[in-house]
């Protein structure tokens, strides 16, 4: 089964084989992701040959062959390639003499499941230009996706109630919760006369199901501009015309961001904070 190229540059969460960084990038806190790592950083350059072979068995079978929720994630995936192709065209780089690059500088990850939760894990899986399916009713890619992943990784687990959750239920792992019956979730979480569902939403959240309806952000507290630089877009830091062009298309961007949000929201910004990362 071919999706408007989707299947060119989609993997299949838990069919292929988990290396050494894929595991070591599971292991990632929430501030590390948000900083970023080698570890989610692969070199997509190669075209068409990006995927493992159980990825494209997944890829080939015949309609027939998949269930109602493949054939949903396929089309889920095909929008998403499309959506990522279309911002990455409006991007192509453009050389001092007015041709384009042969390569496009901004890219996008992408994940799709059935939920936020399980989506948001799969988009940090493959950078900086990849995607991943991650399908909830397939054990194996729970098991080895999902279930390795810190408490505090999943949303609503972090800070002061992912440690406590951890502390009060022995767990440090989304497997080790999934490994407790509700019962037993319930005694240390009993349901509050507000009708809250603490011990439920630990059961269910820990099998990689969430009911979260997908909103629209609410005003940022922050606005900013950056760019990653590895593998074939590494910078060299002796490279004094580089740097400036990129600190002044990062500063221009930034601008227009600023300008936007002035107008749209009546406020101005009162504190300005470079950030660089060797």
């Amino acid at each position: 089964m071919h999706t408007f190229g989707a299947s060119h540059c989609t993997t299949i969460g838990g069919v292929e084989k988990g290396n050494a960084n894929a595991m070591a990038a599971n292991a990632l806190s929430k501030d590390e992701l948000r900083r970023g790592s080698h570890f989610q950083v692969l070199d997509s350059s190669s075209g068409r040959d990006m995927l493992d072979s159980g990825s494209r068995s997944w890829w080939h079978r015949s309609p027939r062959d998949m269930s109602d929720i493949d054939i949903a994630l396929a089309c889920g995936a095909a929008l998403a390639a499309k959506a990522r192709s279309d911002v990455a065209n409006q991007f192509i780089a453009k050389a001092e003499d007015g041709a384009e690059s042969r390569g496009k500088v901004f890219t996008l990850s992408a994940g799709i499941s059935t939920n936020k939760t399980l989506s948001k894990l799969a988009s940090g899986m493959k950078k900086p230009n990849r995607q991943t399916i991650i399908n909830p009713d397939d054990d194996h890619a729970l098991q080895t996706l999902f279930h390795p992943l810190p408490i505090g990784r999943i949303r609503g687990l972090g800070a002061k109630f992912g440690v406590e959750v951890s502390k009060k239920l022995g767990v440090s792992t989304v497997g080790d919760l999934a490994k407790l019956p509700l019962g037993d979730i319930q005694r240390h979480y009993p349901p509050s006369p507000d009708g809250g569902e603490t011990a439920q939403f630990l059961f269910n959240i820990s099998r990689g199901i969430c009911t979260d309806e997908v909103d629209q952000r609410t005003l940022a507290k922050s606005i900013g501009c950056g760019k990653t630089f590895r593998n074939h877009l590494s910078l060299d830091p002796n490279n004094d015309r580089d740097i400036q062009k990129w600190a002044g298309e990062l500063c221009e961007e930034l601008t227009e961001r600023l300008e936007v949000d002035r107008r749209e929201n009546k406020r101005t910004p009162k504190i300005f904070g470079v950030s660089v990362s060797m």
